[in-house]
C-alpha cells in the first residue's frame, strides 16, 4: 500500500494529477457541505421511515381495535338473535297454550250447548208424547163414552160438567 500514496517524481505523471484532482474534488465535496447535505438526507429519510413505522404501528392498532368492536357487534347481535329466537320460542308455546285452552273452552261450549239442545228436545218430545197421549186418551174416551152412554145420558153428563166448571178455575 505504501506505493499507493507514493508521490511520484514528475508533473507529467497522471498518477499525479487524479491524486491532486480527487482531493480537490472531496476538499469541494466538504466546502459545499455535501457529506452534511448527504447525512441530513439520511437521516431526513431515517425519519421519514421511522415516522412510516409508528403510522402503520397506530394503525395496526387500529385495525385490531375495529376488529375486536365488530367482533363485541357480533356477540351482541348473535346474543340479541338468540334472545329474540327464545322469546319468539315462548311466544309460540304461549299462543299454542291459548289456542288448547280457547278450543278446550269452545268444545266444553258447544258440548254444554249440544246437551242442553237435547234436552231440549227430549223435554219437547216427552211433551208431545203427552199431548199425544191425551189426545188419544180424550178420543178413546170420547169414543167409548158415546157407545156406553144414550142421549140423555151425555147430556146430564154434559150440564154436570159446565156446572162443575166455576169451581175448578177458582
Amino acid at each position: 500500500m505504501s506505493h499507493l500514496f507514493h508521490i511520484p517524481h514528475g508533473l507529467d505523471d497522471p498518477a499525479l494529477w487524479v491524486l491532486v484532482a480527487f482531493f480537490l474534488f472531496m476538499g469541494f465535496l466538504v466546502f459545499l457541505r455535501v457529506p452534511k447535505l448527504l447525512a441530513k438526507t439520511l437521516d431526513d429519510r431515517a425519519a421519514a421511515i421511522s415516522k412510516e413505522l409508528e403510522d402503520a404501528a397506530r394503525m395496526r392498532e387500529e385495525a385490531q381495535e375495529l376488529l375486536a368492536s365488530f367482533q363485541r357487534r357480533q356477540r351482541r347481535a348473535e346474543a340479541e338473535a338468540q334472545s329474540i329466537i327464545e322469546m319468539a320460542r315462548e311466544d309460540a308455546e304461549r299462543m299454542a297454550a291459548d289456542m288448547r285452552s280457547s278450543l278446550k273452552e269452545r268444545l266444553e261450549r258447544r258440548a254444554a250447548m249440544a246437551e242442553r239442545k237435547i234436552e231440549q228436545a227430549e223435554a219437547d218430545a216427552m211433551l208431545e208424547v203427552r199431548r199425544r197421549a191425551s189426545e188419544v186418551a180424550a178420543k178413546a174416551a170420547e169414543d167409548i163414552l158415546r157407545d156406553k152412554l144414550d142421549a140423555s145420558a151425555r147430556s146430564g153428563l154434559i150440564d154436570a160438567s159446565i156446572k162443575e166448571l166455576p169451581q175448578r178455575f177458582n
